[in-house]
């Protein structure tokens, strides 16, 4: 019980601190998702996004510091636009903050939440225009890609390898323990097991890719994908838009080295006694 309490000051104490430094910050923006927790309660969680200026001895400023903030989590009480933007105001209210310092609403793609007419962020603009709805650029990414593949037969097949083989050391405690005591826990990638295939988010797709190559080859190197890398705080639009075109040039590059990438396949394939065989197809140029 004692325990419990202390937790329960220093939360409260931090929330109180964070809370102020928003409230000295001239804008901020607000960041919000929402996802069921383990009794299939939907949780919605509160972040603000604003900036400090950082002084030095003389009193100067000296540096711009970006903050991410986060304060809770909160009930849905509703999952309409109106009934989303109204908690989302009241929770605003309570924090003791000014809707009129809102420069920015950051959420996914669903419908509820950026819907022109009666979604989330035009239900905030409507009551302050200046807060400009920033669809998240990692979820975007992640919609784009998923959307590209999604119809190509030959990915939903190999990821469906991917997917069993979870299945099938993860459901059996006998299994898993004959597959942990073969795995190596020396070199670099120390304590990375097979994982989930995620269904919704492509880095844990490349997560969950990454382990099963790591463990069955653990000499090969994987380039990190782009996702992870827009969701840092300091990232910008000129930055994700950046990142972006990385990522595509790292596609173009592969796509015209496709034989370099056949090759690596084929070793993989030979290392697991896998006879390797690829489908010939005639391209119409």
């Amino acid at each position: 019980m004692i325990q419990n309490e202390l937790i329960q000051l220093l939360s409260k104490e931090t929330e109180k601190e964070l809370t102020y430094a928003i409230k000295a910050a001239p804008f901020y923006s607000i960041m919000l998702d929402t996802t069921q927790d383990i009794s299939k309660i939907d949780q919605m969680c509160e972040i603000y996004r604003y900036c400090s200026i950082e002084y030095d001895d003389n009193g100067k400023p000296k540096a711009l510091q970006i903050n991410e903030s986060f304060l809770g989590f909160h009930k849905v009480e509703g999952q309409s636009g109106a009934a989303l933007s109204e908690q989302i105001l009241q929770i605003i209210k309570q924090r003791g903050l000014s809707i009129s310092r809102c420069r920015g609403q950051g959420y996914d793609g669903a419908s509820n939440m950026k819907g022109i007419y009666k979604g989330v962020q035009k239900k905030i603009i409507d009551v302050e225009p200046s807060a400009v709805y920033v669809h998240c650029a990692a979820h975007n990414l992640n919609l784009v890609i998923n959307d590209a593949v999604k119809d190509v037969t030959e990915m939903a097949q190999f990821y469906d390898i991917v997917q069993r083989v979870y299945v099938f050391f993860g459901l059996s405690i006998k299994r898993w323990d004959i597959l942990s005591s073969l795995i190596s826990e020396s070199g670099t990638h120390k304590g990375v097991t097979i994982k989930n295939l995620n269904p919704t988010r492509w880095a844990g797709r490349y997560d969950a890719v990454f382990a099963l190559k790591v463990r069955f080859f653990q000499n090969l190197t994987v380039n990190k994908f782009s996702i992870k890398m827009l969701q840092p705080k300091a990232v910008d639009l000129a930055k994700a838009a950046d990142l972006l075109k990385v990522c595509m040039d790292e596609m173009c590059r592969l796509r015209n080295q496709f034989e370099d990438v056949k090759k690596e396949a084929t070793d993989i394939a030979q290392k697991w006694s896998i006879r390797p065989e690829f489908e010939k197809r005639d391209f119409v140029p």
